[in-house]
């Protein structure tokens, strides 16, 4: 057994500090402000929507036709819009028509493209960076043109964008909100295996280093993580004290705090520095430093990084970071803002400097969990953020696409730097042994070992260290809390105190909907189920199926289970699972109705009303109706979702004895596919292999 004087120096300190703040359920699987987000985001995702319509831009806007297209879909992607939605397939087709155009413009689509490739690794059977386009084509190979056109106009050497056609002159005007989005699209498109050339993350970092504005006077700010130096947060103690004393202190920054201005100096400006404006602003320091990070990681991904680059790393990330810790607080969004000046712009490139920094506590600020309350606030009635204080029209759905991304905490996804705040335990499937697990306890500013804390429970025999352990699960977000069942069990396997045991049955009862007195043997299957359908990969999701439609439908194994059943179900994208969705919709839980009407919704296409929370009656009679259309709509939905399989087949096939394979497939299909060929015949371009399709098909080798 372990010697517990870690856990107990853990439990002395715990005892000195405050409670860890707890997030108490609101419903199985959420907190409340994790509902209150989501409910926002549906809102924000069902403004955009309904109100976006291209043909009437304002004045502002409608010179970006491809940016504001663009910035739409790349929202409502990561806001987690179906990709089934005629609006947002509308987007992206009209996307692919458009000419690449305007710095803003292209990123913007190049992220939309990488959201639309991610949302899509869930179904079985695709090649994620080949995702297939609602316009026909890759979306890997439309993100790889768009790489190619940034790199191509990029101001020569000097690592920067602006406004227009390639820029020849080197005093030519760039800035680095257009820099930013030029960055992020690149590392988007570089994660794909889009090659960017080594020269192109060189001159961004050369740069951003001559561009910075350091401040006169030295800060010390203390941040959670900088995984940019290769750095864990440490513990350190007080001068004079004692062990018991010690206190997790994360990792603290020291020096100049450096800001970024709108605009880099031409050479003419950085020699008369002191006749030109040289503040810096948050939005732009925070552009400056998630751009650094971002040619950190294309240049390690393109053969290392030289140790004065990565030194310039070290230095304009800590500078940014102490800067960003001086100037900026959460709060609302000021009255009467304009679009060139968005609040929710700057709530966006924080975002994506923090979440590429790895920071979550900011000198002792949660930049996300605090500034969130605020937009909650700021959104207005019809879901939309900005409306009514600005003057552009607009304003609102710039405002709330931003907003939007904010919420999603998008950059999260693209996991540039080191580790998530929380990390849990985990069992190794290969060895049997358990890893190590830490869980970060916002009161302690720093990562807690359970074994440390299970060493002193397992010795426990008064119940002392029951309220200890109580703050650490409620420091770990309640959906991932389940994941601390394998770590807990070995407690109930050996003989513990009556308050442990009775601790350890009821967190295990209420993270499970399993009784309290559940056998262990039970609750290890229980455990095992989870896992299968958690842990179910793309390839797995087919043989998992059937026991993921069981337990959708059991009764008694707890509603986290079913929940991870769903999802199980929802990645198969299979249609043979819409009878399971149907009788959710009829389940008495009414998450497990929400989420059965979502399933369907999602997996059919169809739009027929389904409230979850209305009277049973009513409810009865929707179901009914949803049943009576899926009875008649099946075998259409099943033909087109085989006509679609095929499609991608032939579309993806590269050699002759491939194609010729795929048009015998389309062609067994019959003349009950003529019309979904005709149609692709019509549109703007298709390959010579459809119109050999059809004459097989109909004995018409002409195009029609």
């Amino acid at each position: 057994m372990k010697s517990p004087r870690g856990a107990v120096r853990l439990l002395l300190l715990l005892l000195l500090l405050p409670p860890a703040p707890g997030l108490s359920a609101q419903e199985p699987g959420e907190t409340p402000l994790s509902a209150a987000v989501d409910r926002a985001i549906e809102a924000g995702a069902a403004h955009l929507l309904e109100r976006f319509d291209p043909a009437r831009l304002g004045a502002v806007t409608r010179g970006y036709p491809l940016g504001s297209r663009a910035l739409v879909a790349y929202a409502l992607v990561e806001a987690g819009c179906e990709r089934t939605d005629p609006r947002l397939k509308r987007l992206f087709r009209e996307m692919q028509d458009l000419p690449l155009a305007r710095v803003y413009g292209v990123s913007l689509y190049a992220m939309a493209l990488d959201a639309w490739i991610a949302a899509r690794r869930s179904l079985p059977g695709e090649i994620a960076d080949d995702a297939t386009l609602p316009g026909g084509g890759s979306a890997r190979a439309e993100l790889r043109r768009c790489l190619d056109w940034l790199v191509s106009h990029r101001a020569p050497g000097r690592g920067s964008w602006g406004y227009g056609d390639p820029i020849t002159s080197r005093d030519a005007w760039t800035d680095h909100s257009n820099t930013q989005f030029a960055a992020l699209a690149l590392h988007a498109g570089q994660r794909r295996g889009v090659q960017v050339p080594r020269t192109v993350f060189e001159e961004v970092l050369r740069s951003f280093t001559e561009s910075g504005i350091p401040s006169p006077h030295v800060r010390e700010v203390l941040v959670d993580r900088a995984p940019w130096r290769g750095e864990s947060p440490q513990r350190e103690s007080s001068a004079g004290e004692s062990p018991a004393g010690e206190r997790a202190e994360g990792v603290r920054l020291s020096g100049r705090g450096i800001g970024w201005a709108y605009r880099p100096l031409v050479p003419e400006e950085r020699r008369k520095r002191g006749s030109v404006a040289t503040r810096g602003t948050v939005s732009m320091t925070a552009a400056a430093v998630s751009s650094v990070l971002v040619a950190r990681h294309g240049l390690e991904s393109a053969g290392g990084l030289a140790r004065a680059a990565r030194r310039a790393v070290v230095t304009l990330v800590d500078g940014g970071v102490i800067e960003l810790a001086r100037s900026w607080r959460p709060g609302p969004a000021p009255a009467g803002e304009s679009l060139h000046r968005n609040h929710f712009y700057t709530l966006y490139s924080l975002e994506k400097a923090m979440d590429l920094a790895g920071v979550g506590l900011l000198d002792g600020v949660d930049w996300y969990r605090d500034q969130v309350p605020f937009l909650l606030r700021d959104q207005g009635a019809d879901g939309a953020w900005g409306g009514g204080a600005e003057t552009e029209r607009d304003g609102p759905i710039v405002s709330t696409a931003f907003a939007l991304l904010f919420l999603r905490r998008a950059t999260a996804r693209l996991g540039v730097l080191d580790p998530a705040p929380i990390e849990t335990h985990a069992r190794s499937e290969e060895s049997g042994s358990e890893a190590q697990g830490r869980v970060f306890v916002e009161a302690l500013g720093g990562m807690v070992d359970l074994e440390e804390l299970r060493a002193g429970l397992e010795e426990d025999r008064t119940g002392r260290w029951v309220a200890t352990a109580r703050g650490v699960f409620d420091a770990v977000p309640e959906p991932r809390r389940i994941e601390l069942i394998p770590w807990l069990l070995p407690l109930l396997r050996q003989e513990t105190s009556p308050a442990v045991e009775a601790l350890v049955r009821e967190s295990i009862s209420a993270w499970t909907g399993l009784p309290a007195d559940a056998e262990v043997g039970r609750i290890e299957s229980w455990w095992a189920e989870w896992s299968r359908m958690s842990r179910a990969g793309a390839g797995e999701v087919g043989a998992a199926l059937e026991e993921a439609a069981a337990l959708a439908r059991t009764t008694d194994r707890g509603l986290p289970l079913r929940v991870a059943a769903i999802r199980v179900l929802r990645r198969s994208g299979s249609l043979s699972v819409v009878p399971v969705y149907l009788d959710l919709m009829e389940d008495p839980e009414p998450h497990l109705r929400e989420l059965g009407g979502r399933a369907l919704r999602s997996a059919t296409g169809g739009g027929l009303p389904f409230e979850a929370e209305a009277e049973e009656s009513l409810r009865t009679e929707q179901v009914l109706a949803w049943r009576d259309w899926w009875l008649r709509q099946e075998p259409e939905l099943r033909a087109e979702r085989v006509f679609q399989r095929l499609r991608e087949d032939l579309e993806r096939a590269r050699t002759p004895d491939e194609r010729a394979t795929a048009r015998s497939a389309l062609i067994g299909l019959g003349r009950e596919a003529l019309p979904r060929i005709d149609r692709i015949l019509q549109g703007p371009a298709y390959s010579f292999d459809w119109v050999l399709v059809r004459g097989a098909i109909s004995g018409d080798p002409g195009i029609p």
